[in-house]
């Protein structure tokens, strides 16, 4: 009896950590197959309903009491889960991750049946549970006593069954799994905790040999935590953004009010600007929130998804953007480009008879990424554009959005570095971090003329040129390191000289843990 009660209360914690103890239990003969059986789907089944009548709940409170917030939620839920699809995704969600808790929920937000949603979930409830829990059981007997090896196989192995679940489920994502795999041969495409493990390495040893891992937050001490995470954009570009300066793309503040997107439109109408607009984050981390807006309703949809102080920028349609990595050692009076990555935004061609999916998984570089593609162009997926007709695939200068990297030694100039170095003299003790700027021509940009200032990074910025897929993976290793040891190096000198700093270890922790919240919840995303 213990050992079925704590079964249940894992089911009601964490889904898979309940399969995984039944499974041990069933294998270690402590409870029938039968009994772990019908805890797991009784248990699994209840934590599903409890988050169906949350939802109920949060419905009947904005109702009853005219709540703004939940208000604006269920219009945030409606616009992300149609009503007239919700069958389908609450039997599908159960297979993908991330998606059971706000689409159980928002069932309940939209009063959907009570006993319609029982009988789905409890259908897809008694489908997982027969198939995890066998091949859970069937791991740790072929383990025998080595229960840790079989946990971690475990874990592994419910973590594939929801992503080809996830895959499968969809037609498009079928069609572009075959070419998922060939993406493995370069590393650009690796994820994050595969590719920056010998970095972290790298920066624990100079934690180390510097008696301090938090030198880096130093770098621009006029900048909270040298513009790691959580600065504000904002204040970094106010002494940037002066009349004088051509160079810098008109950008406001839009504070976290009601009405945001009215806002908007006045700000629009009193500077002079029209669609399409940009609109990112004050406080924003890799590309998270950074949307381009054409129309009235996409910038209803936007604020109806995000909820924070937003920049409002002009958008500027020249067709070329590179990453500029500028550093400078305090004390000298020149620095350097340390990097110059040359930004390209792919694009098919149609020939008006094949589908936009269809002409993504022939192109040999986008079918390696297809699944991004297919993300964000999902409602164009299946129109034929026409013979000769252009269709970009990522509008944003962000690798993870899909923009393609090359090395942009080639833009590097003496001219160039003085005109970065006479905009960032402005910013008192700026030593580390990246323009990124959209430019004309590769002369013209050279010559230190004809750009534009897309935005500014400070400590958190990194060497992009390395995702060249011409960059050898060592090379790519040999940059990463040197542009931390350069960091640590300004951090030192910076402390060292008691420069006015803003390293708030407290804020950077909790803005840390606010962005990963944001990029994990499937409601915003």
């Amino acid at each position: 009896m213990p050992d079925l009660l704590g079964v249940f209360l894992a089911t009601l914690i964490a889904e898979d950590a309940s399969l995984i103890l039944a499974a041990y239990l069933v294998a270690e003969g402590r409870v029938s197959s039968a009994l772990a059986f019908m805890v797991c789907v009784f248990g699994i089944g209840l934590g599903d309903y409890l988050l169906y009548l949350f939802g109920r709940l949060l419905a009947w409170t904005s109702t009853r009491h005219n709540w703004k917030y939940l208000n604006r939620l269920k219009i945030r839920y409606e616009k992300r889960l149609p009503t007239k699809s919700l069958s389908a995704l609450i039997c599908i969600s159960r297979f993908v991750p991330g998606t059971r808790v706000p689409v159980y929920i928002g069932a309940g937000l939209f009063s959907f049946h009570w006993f319609k949603f029982l009988f789905l979930t409890a259908i897809s409830v008694l489908v997982w549970v027969s198939v995890a829990l066998f091949a859970s059981t069937e791991i740790y007997q072929w383990v025998g006593e080595n229960w840790v090896w079989g946990t971690l196989l475990i874990l592994l192995t419910l973590t594939a069954l929801k992503k080809a679940s996830s895959v499968f489920l969809d037609p498009w994502n079928r069609k572009a799994f075959p070419y998922s795999f060939e993406k493995w041969l370069y590393f650009e495409f690796w994820p994050p905790y595969l590719f920056y493990l010998p970095v972290i390495a790298w920066y624990v040893g100079l934690s180390i040999r510097h008696r301090n891992p938090l030198l880096p937050l130093y770098a621009n001490p006029r900048i909270e935590n040298g513009g790691m995470v959580g600065e504000s954009k904002w204040e970094l570009y106010q002494p940037l953004m002066t009349e004088s300066s051509k160079h810098w793309l008109k950008t406001k503040l839009i504070p976290k009010v009601a009405g945001m997107s009215l806002v908007v439109r006045q700000v629009m109408a009193n500077e002079g600007i029209a669609f399409p607009i940009v609109l990112k984050p004050d406080k924003g981390q890799r590309g998270y929130g950074v949307r381009i807006v054409r129309t009235e309703e996409e910038l209803e949809t936007y604020f109806d998804t995000f909820d924070f102080d937003v920049l409002l920028q002009e958008f500027c349609d020249w067709p070329n953007e590179a990453g500029i990595f500028y550093c400078r050692i305090p004390g000298e009076n020149r620095g350097k480009i340390f990097s110059i990555t040359d930004k390209h935004f792919p694009y098919i061609i149609g020939d008006g008879t094949s589908s936009l999916g269809d002409l993504i998984l022939r192109d040999k570089r986008a079918r390696l990424i297809a699944m991004t593609y297919f993300s964000q162009l999902r409602p164009r997926l299946d129109t034929v554009p026409a013979q000769g007709e252009k269709v970009t695939l990522s509008e944003t200068g962000n690798h993870c959005t899909g923009a393609v990297f090359t090395n942009g030694k080639l833009l590097c100039s003496a001219m160039l570095l003085e005109k970065v170095e006479a905009m960032l003299n402005q910013v008192p003790d700026f030593y580390f971090g990246r323009f990124d700027v959209r430019y004309e021509k590769a002369d013209t940009l050279r010559q230190g003329e004809s750009f534009k200032v897309v935005e500014l990074n400070g400590a958190s910025s990194e060497a992009t040129h390395i995702w060249d897929r011409s960059t050898p993976l060592l090379e790519a290793y040999r940059v990463l390191f040197q542009q931390w040891s350069i960091a640590f190096e300004v951090g030192r000198i910076v402390k060292r000289n008691r420069t006015a700093s803003r390293v708030r270890i407290f804020a950077l922790a909790r803005e840390s843990a606010r962005l990963l919240l944001l990029k994990l919840s499937p409601v915003l995303l």
